[in-house]
């Protein structure tokens, strides 16, 4: 417990490098899927790019969890009321004027649907509506928690994250609508909880954490495995089905999500600690902190890429309008974010690096 109060004022690099290499695997994957790029054939690696593709969000999880973890139950209130605050004002305005943009392309969503989205998340936007809800339950729990419940907060949550993944897969084969369920029950935060709640664990019992630190290398080979796992149902949804299911949300690559986040996670923790590549984890870290402001604009700047290009008549032939628009999105994303934080702290509300007294925080 020493090492984790010791540990909660210092900012460490490894957590924003890791984001950093979370929201490049994000505007990666939205560019194939805008470009219409289908999942076997995603730039770079085709599936075995998609894989690594869908580490993002455990990766965000399990950093959010992580970072709950550090701080002290007591003073677990005041913090995530002030963390919300933070999140709720650009979530608010980031989805609005992502739904708004996409409507203005011509690209509306049904309008039963635009009530869903408004409120529980438009594209990227349900990952922190489910996040914002993963920080709350975790306000309300906190005090509660010792071993013994920390224990079974974790085993329920990979209950209830295997039971979402099921349902998913259980849908995909018989053909029920599993597009309405993944929009639905994505929205609620037992889905993800699993990737959030290990995080926290692991925060909470460093001894646990140390254990796993030290079996990294059966992690990376268990890691591959479960890639190897994830094929072989590829095969056999892609013969029987034609097609992969949405965001591969099926059972089996479950534990390759939640195995890579991990080795990719503790792999940067590690070379953190040990002070290798510094050169590089600084480089990842600084980019990092822009990770947030990246995250709520980069649909928007995205959108505006592609209809660019389109308008102008320059496609780059085959796969490689993949790159280019990935590369000008992150680059626009960031420059988005530059940009604001330079107007001062009331634009810096909309990237949630500002309190409620109007004092600017560091980003996190």
């Amino acid at each position: 417990m020493d090492r984790v109060v010791a540990e909660r004022g210092s900012r460490r690099v490894w957590i924003d490098a890791a984001r950093a290499l979370a929201i490049v695997l994000v505007v990666g994957i939205h560019a194939n899927f805008l470009l219409e790029i289908p999942q076997v054939e995603y730039w770079p690696g085709g599936l075995l790019g998609g894989a690594l593709f869908h580490q993002a969000v455990p990766i965000f999880l399990l950093l959010g969890g992580w970072l709950a973890g550090q701080r002290s139950p007591g003073a677990a209130g005041a913090a995530r009321r002030g963390r919300l605050g933070r999140l709720l004002a650009p979530y608010l305005v980031w989805n609005a004027a992502t739904l708004l943009t996409l409507s203005s392309l011509g690209e509306a969503p049904p309008s039963w649907k635009i009530p869903l989205y408004l409120v529980g998340g438009y594209l990227q936007f349900y990952f922190l509506f489910t996040y914002m809800q993963l920080v709350l339950v975790t306000r309300w729990i906190d005090r509660f928690l010792d071993r013994r419940r920390l224990t079974w907060l974790l085993a329920g949550s990979c209950g209830c994250t295997t039971a979402y993944y099921a349902v998913a897969d259980a849908l995909t084969w018989t053909g029920g609508d599993v597009h309405t369920f993944i929009e639905l029950a994505s929205r609620l935060f037992p889905s993800l909880s699993a990737f959030f709640f290990v995080g926290f664990f692991l925060s909470r019992r460093p001894e646990a954490l140390a254990a796993l630190e030290r079996r990294l290398g059966l992690l990376v080979v268990s890691t591959g495995l479960a890639l190897c796992a994830g094929f072989v149902e590829y095969e056999r949804m892609i013969e029987a089905l034609g097609d992969m299911p949405l965001s591969l949300l099926c059972l089996a690559f479950l534990p390759l999500q939640l195995l890579g986040a991990l080795t990719i996670v503790l792999t940067l923790k590690r070379l953190d600690d040990a002070g290798r590549g510094r050169g590089l984890l600084r480089a990842l870290a600084r980019a990092g902190r822009d990770s947030y402001g990246i995250y709520l604009c980069h649909h928007i700047v995205l959108f505006m890429v592609v209809w660019a290009e389109r308008v102008s008549g320059w496609v780059p032939p085959d796969r490689r309008e993949v790159p280019v628009v990935w590369a000008a999105t992150l680059v626009l994303s960031w420059a988005v974010v530059r940009g604001l934080r330079y107007l001062g702290p009331r634009a810096s509300i909309l990237l949630g690096e500002t309190n409620d007294d109007g004092r600017r925080v560091a980003p996190r």
